[in-house]
């Protein structure tokens, strides 16, 4: 099993790299496949190199800045995987996020969400 993780930034510098490592770290049995949606950061090159760092697709918002469902639909367009996930630039998951979503998914759900938690720094 593939899931396409779709991430919407916009000058993420902060934050995208704790959301980035939070998906390297899921103990979910599967292929991630990770799509950057840019909508026009200041800094394509930094984008760049986290993109290949953390294995990434990155693709770019081509209109103007959309905010981030245009990302997030650019993202559905371009994913080849059979299950997808939406993450948030400055989020981040528990390891265990897509395991548990996916044993879901396995015993007939057909959408699942997580509730949050929320930390302030």
């Amino acid at each position: 099993m593939k899931v396409s993780v779709i991430i919407p930034t916009h000058n993420s510098e902060r934050t995208l790299e704790r959301a980035l490592q939070s998906v390297r770290n899921q103990t979910a049995d599967c292929d991630i496949e990770i799509l950057l949606c840019d909508d026009h950061s200041r800094d394509l090159t930094w984008l760049l190199e986290v993109a290949d760092k953390y294995g990434c697709r990155l693709l770019r918002v081509r209109n103007g800045r959309g905010g981030p469902n245009y990302g997030r639909n650019l993202g559905i367009q371009h994913a080849t995987g059979s299950l997808i996930a939406f993450l948030d630039h400055d989020d981040q998951w528990l390891p265990w996020k897509l395991k548990e979503q996916i044993k879901q998914i396995e015993n007939g759900a057909e959408f699942v969400y997580s509730p949050s938690i929320t930390v302030k720094e």
